[in-house]
């Protein structure tokens, strides 16, 4: 449960600030020493003492105020948490990028320049831009759909999470805003940057870090352990690729080794924040921050910490730059800068921050603070080429496949498309899709046009964007269908609680009974008109996958999740998609038509079976 921060400045003797300017200015080299314990300056000292110790650790208030640009060069990878084969473990590796990154301070004008290397191998180049409260993007922005070089408007979301990132990567922003009003600023206690959930190794193996598009099997690091676990089981055969299996059961213990400085060289500056309070671990010696916390929201786990460490501090014309820095969600890895270059001061070209012509932004403040809030979440998916995941509440847009069958798409769209089968008694929701306001939206559909109670819902697997939202359909009182080896998992998704970011179960807690579907068995929900079967499967892709199997009269119609996608068409024979065949004839299940999650073609919205069999070459 997260703890409240204390605001109280403690009454503490201040140190003489000369006396520590000049302590910090003998430390300063190009390269520092941070994380190395040595002897405090004083016990304590106020926060605004703090604050001057955090200007000079980087160059100065004066060199500091004239820092009008700056320019950077960096790899940086990604790891995102809730998409690994498993309902609750590991690791997903979604992008690895060269990024080219400015900054006009006055004015809040960035351009990001990446070369993404996506999850399965595919480079693409793409550029955003923010000028003040606007946000672009030009280039190959999103890999599933496959457009041509775009130029299109942000979400308010993914605006915002941009410069909550560049905020969080580049302290010298928080700082600058600082310079002429340190009101916002107090002393920390030892709690202070403590709040939020934190995982542990156990959460982090395996981690993904390609995926085999055709084959489906994932290149992993793995410990010892869950290849102990997994190995000589059909799964850890079928869904591991065996020649790009790296096992190195220490890389998260190195990983993890720096996150946290020796409390006894730090002193704890907060800042108020709109989100959550900022602390700053500040350096007795140098005067350098070593890190920072906060909180960031997570769609599964609620409230987490989120922390970055900057380490190999340089000195660029007065100004001091860290050339590593290392950003964790939930004391996991989400995010590592490794700096190649920085330019202070340099002269940016006129049309660098020029939007492009015709492309109109539409603010929307409170889409933006959500964003804000689940901003690595958000800059996650971008980057691996799955942009439109929109944390605002969407326009729903049905499609009749059938009297009393609606496949519910958004606008804003996330890309997952919900299925309503309306039974005598109710409402059997099928996928909630990636965030809370959607499923909110698709809640008041149903009680607007149906008019009936939602009495299940059944997400096909545990993967963020297609469970994120399942949270307010417990709310309504639906019981979830999950498969039975994501019991747990589920089980904590509905305990947690959130205060940065409450959805409809905060507000209204109340016990989730669960129905879960044994992995040899199915479950039925029966109804004269359209009955519902789920049918448990462990596939490649994860091992709590379930189809759902919707009877109209004669016809049969397959929901799949993300087995296949309507309308993809890879050339070859598609693994899960043939694994998932196997299944559907193996249980003796009559389908006429396929259903997924993801389009990636606007209509139809469903095929036949025996269209889906040619395009995926099943047979």
């Amino acid at each position: 449960m997260p703890m409240k921060n204390d605001f109280s400045m403690r009454m503490a003797p201040k140190v003489a600030i000369p006396a520590i300017l000049a302590l910090l200015s003998a430390g300063c080299g190009e390269n520092d020493a941070a994380d190395q314990p040595t002897p405090a300056v004083a016990a304590e000292v106020a926060a605004p003492s703090m604050l001057d110790m955090a200007f000079v650790g980087l160059g100065g208030r004066t060199k500091l105020q004239s820092l009008k640009r700056f320019r950077l060069e960096a790899k940086r990878e990604r790891w995102i948490l809730g998409e690994g084969p498993e309902p609750g473990v590991g690791l997903f590796r979604p992008v690895v990028s060269d990024v080219k990154v400015s900054h006009e301070l006055d004015g809040g004008k960035m351009r990001l320049e990446y070369r993404h290397l996506n999850l399965y191998r595919y480079e693409r180049d793409a550029t955003e831009l923010i000028v003040g409260e606007s946000g672009y993007v030009l280039g190959m922005e999103d890999y599933y759909v496959k457009p041509p070089v775009l130029e299109a408007a942000m979400t308010p979301g993914r605006w915002a999470s941009n410069r909550r990132t560049e905020r969080l990567l580049n302290p010298h922003i928080l700082l600058r805003d600082l310079s002429d009003d340190a009101s916002r600023v107090s002393a920390g206690n030892e709690n202070s940057g403590s709040e939020g959930l934190r995982l542990t190794a156990a959460n982090v193996y395996p981690i993904t870090l390609f995926f085999g598009e055709l084959s489906g099997q994932r290149s992993l690091l793995a410990d010892e352990a869950w290849v102990s676990r997994w190995q000589g089981k059909p799964f850890y055969a079928m869904a591991v690729n065996q020649d790009e299996l790296r096992i190195d059961s220490d890389w998260f213990g190195r990983w993890n080794a720096e996150r946290t400085p020796a409390a006894d060289a730090h002193y704890k500056l907060v800042v108020a924040d709109e989100i959550f309070p900022i602390t700053l671990h500040i350096n007795k010696q140098t005067g350098r921050i070593s890190k920072l916390a906060t909180l960031e929201y997570d769609l599964i786990l609620g409230d987490v910490a989120l922390e970055v460490t900057y380490h190999d501090w340089r000195d660029f014309d007065g100004l001091f730059f860290p050339m590593r820095v290392k950003l964790s969600v939930a004391a996991t890895p989400s995010l590592e800068a490794i700096r190649t270059k920085v330019e202070v001061n340099p002269e940016f070209d006129a049309a660098a921050f020029a939007p492009p012509e015709g492309v109109r932004y539409v603010h929307d403040a409170t889409a933006a603070a959500r964003g804000a809030r689940v901003s690595q979440l958000i800059q996650a998916f971008s980057h691996a080429g799955a942009p439109k995941k929109p944390m605002s509440r969407p326009q729903i847009e049905a499609t009749a496949i059938r009297d009393g069958l609606y496949l519910l798409n958004s606008n804003p769209t996330d890309t997952i498309y919900t299925l309503a089968v309306e039974q005598a008694d109710g409402v059997v929701v099928v996928e909630p899709g990636f965030q809370d306001l959607k499923s909110e939206a698709v809640i008041d559909w149903i009680a607007q046009e149906l008019q009936k109670p939602i009495t299940h819902v059944i997400p096909t697997h545990h993967h963020v964007d297609h469970a994120g939202g399942i949270r307010p359909y417990a709310a309504a009182g639906a019981q979830p269908v999950v498969h039975q080896v994501a019991e747990d998992h589920y089980r904590a998704l509905f305990a947690r609680t959130s205060v940065i970011l409450p959805d409809a179960l905060d507000r209204n807690p109340a016990p989730v009974p669960l129905q879960t579907v044994a992995a040899n068995g199915e479950h039925r929900l029966e109804d004269p008109r359209l009955p519902v079967v789920v049918h448990p499967l462990s596939t490649r892709h994860s091992t709590d996958s379930v189809l759902v199997l919707i009877r109209a009269g004669d016809e049969g119609f397959i929901y799949n999740g993300d087995l296949w996608s309507v309308g993809e068409d890879l050339g070859e024979t598609i693994q899960n998609s043939l694994d998932m065949h196997k299944a559907i004839v193996a249980r003796g299940i009559k389908a006429d038509f396929m259903i997924g999650s993801h389009m990636r073609v606007q209509e139809p919205v469903y095929v036949p079976y025996e269209q889906f069999k040619q395009i995926a070459r099943v047979e």
